[in-house]
This record gives structure tokens, sequence and C-alpha cells, in this order.
């Protein structure tokens, strides 16, 4: 909310993200779906968007005299 993100779209976000269900498929045999219960989808084209807003939002609220540091590969 803080980032002027307009309600609706968060209301879509949070629904399309936090109800996520998956299943493992191999042959013709077909897994139960279980909830996924955190992470964002793979292959999405906003997951680096969101990983991006995660990653700002963890540095603005590190302080810089606690040395910390957050190394990407």
């Amino acid at each position: 909310m803080k980032r002027n993100i307009l309600y609706k779209l968060l209301t879509v976000l949070k629904n399309w993200i936090g109800d996520c269900h998956t299943c493992i498929k191999w042959n013709d045999a077909t897994s139960v779906f279980i909830k996924i219960d955190f992470g964002v989808r793979q292959s999405s084209v906003l997951s680096p968007h969101l990983f991006v807003i995660y990653i700002d939002d963890m540095v603005t609220r590190l302080h810089a005299r606690q040395r910390s540091f957050i190394v990407l590969r």
C-alpha cells in the first residue's frame, strides 16, 4: 500500500499468489493437489518484480550500523 498500488490490484495479486495449488505428474499418474504456502510462481512475468519489491523492503529495514549484507548470485 505504501507504493501507491491500487487496492483492487493488491487484492488480485493476493488472491493469485495466496491461493496456489500444485500436483506432481509422473507418466500417467497424478498426485493429489497440495497448497503452496510461500514463494512466488516460477516462470511468471511478475516473479522478478515481486522479488525486487521484497528485497527493496528488506534493505530499507536494515540499519547501516548492523553491518548486514545481502548477496545475490
